[in-house]
């Protein structure tokens, strides 16, 4: 069981009990073979378990989550059955062979599983205890466990899980009262360290219980002698204490020749953490669940995954949406702050782009003065004594026409000007960036000249 138990995929367990008189809900954490009690709630007669417990979301997908149902007694039937040793596949199969021989009703009215007991070593068959319960019986049950909204994903009897947990050191009887009188209650015999035989019985009530009993006890044991395994007269063993003991021991007193042997029980918490161990090791394998309930709660859960995933969606967007417009907002009112801004700026900044212009102009008058008197100062120290200057053009700031005469036979000292204006400088830095070759014209006895210059001071001006 243990290493089945570690191949189990689920992350907690619920077991449900919905008795008359009882209602209860535990929640077992299910880690290393280790069945702890996350939470607990006792619910009132109208009181539904809680969402948060029982219900299914999106983190079952990675945390899946078992509910189990403790279906009620009253119309159950078990049998115990003995069988060759195999695997759980092939026991299934032989059970459902003898189903037909097995069942108090037509296989197609009932729903069923098996249990199969740990097997001794010297055993060559294995033991099983097969539970039967009309399928009209599962159906209203998990109606009633549907209005209270809990989907169950398997049904099991706890008795059973008292029964397995049970110590036998002997043959005999053992004796699992209901809650009342009335309540059905439970007959394992125990033979040659097997289970022969197992029973539920309702009774009539308080009075009718001793002969009732004494009667069910001797058919039982007429049967075991038949088939060979009653070898001695059953002695009698009470699993139940407190106030169930003391209205159980008087009738047992009826019944047997020797008192009852007392039984401590189990607590109704280790009951429920043992049925989570045992539905979690079968992980869906013979269930009391019917088939197609099975499939139309997975269903539903697919469903219900789809629709809080497409209203999760919408939720988003329109979150999304009111973020959007939101923002727009924000940027609309900061964008109106920012034109009255400018608005209130308009006419300083077109005061200060006039002011600019007007300082542009004044410097520009400004270098071209300089640059006119720069170029005047170069003439005035560069020009050669026989050379004349008849007209001087200076263009936007950017270029300085000289137009001159010279004897004829002081051409060279035309060019010897030139190309001192060429490599004439002011505060260390050439006055023109360019100086062109002077243009010549021999009129007798005179040569006109003229060349361009353009000066460094300029360049990029407008």
């Amino acid at each position: 069981m243990g290493e089945k138990l570690k191949k189990a995929r689920w992350h907690s367990a619920n077991v449900l009990d919905i008795g008359v008189h009882t209602r209860h809900l535990w929640q077992f954490s299910v880690h290393d073979n280790k069945f702890n009690v996350a939470r607990e709630q006792a619910l009132g007669s109208s009181e539904t378990p809680s969402d948060n417990l029982v219900a299914k979301s999106w983190s079952a997908m990675w945390q899946p989550k078992l509910n189990v149902a403790w279906i009620p007694s009253e119309k159950v039937f078990l049998r115990v059955v003995h069988l060759p040793a195999s695997d759980f596949a092939e026991t299934l199969s032989m059970v459902e062979l003898q189903l037909e021989k097995l069942s108090p009703l037509p296989v197609a009215q009932i729903v069923w599983s098996v249990e199969v007991l740990p097997k001794r070593a010297e055993d060559t068959l294995q033991t099983a205890i097969v539970t039967i319960v009309p399928r009209d019986v599962v159906e209203q049950f998990l109606g009633q466990l549907e209005g209270q909204k809990y989907l169950a994903d398997r049904l099991e009897l706890p008795v059973v899980d008292e029964l397995l947990a049970t110590q036998v050191n002997e043959d005999g009887v053992w004796i699992y009262p209901g809650v009342t009188t009335s309540s059905p209650y439970l007959l394992a015999w125990w033979y040659g360290g097997l289970l022969q035989n197992v029973s539920l019985f309702s009774s009539g009530g308080e009075l009718d219980l001793p002969s009732l009993l004494k009667q069910q006890i001797s058919q039982i044991a007429w049967a075991g002698e038949l088939e060979g395994w009653l070898t001695a007269p059953p002695r009698l063993h009470l699993v139940a204490e407190g106030e169930t003991a003391a209205t159980w021991e008087p009738i047992l007193n009826q019944v047997a020749e020797q008192p009852a042997q007392l039984v401590s029980p189990l607590p109704q918490k280790q009951i429920a953490a043992l049925t989570a161990k045992r539905a979690v090791v079968a992980d869906g394998a013979a269930s009391l669940l019917p088939a197609d309930y099975a499939v139309r709660y997975r269903q539903q859960y697919v469903d219900r995954l789809w629709m809080r995933g497409l209203a999760a969606t919408v939720v988003i967007y329109l979150v999304g949406v009111v973020i959007y417009f939101g923002a727009l907002q924000v940027l609309k009112f900061q964008k109106h702050r920012v034109e009255n801004q400018v608005a209130a700026i308009s006419q300083s900044y077109t005061n200060a782009l006039k002011m600019e212009a007007r300082i542009q102009v004044l410097e520009a008058r400004k270098n071209l003065q300089f640059a006119a008197l720069d170029c005047w100062k170069a003439i005035s120290e560069l020009l050669p004594a026989d050379v004349t200057v008849d007209q001087m053009v200076f263009t936007r700031g950017k270029s300085f026409d000289l137009y001159g005469t010279a004897p004829q036979d002081k051409d060279g000292e035309v060019t010897d000007f030139n190309e001192a204006m060429r490599n004439a400088k002011v505060n260390g830095d050439l006055l023109f960036s360019q100086v062109d070759t002077p243009r010549l014209t021999i009129r007798a006895p005179l040569v006109t000249w003229a060349f361009s210059c353009k000066l460094r001071s300029g360049e990029g001006s407008n």
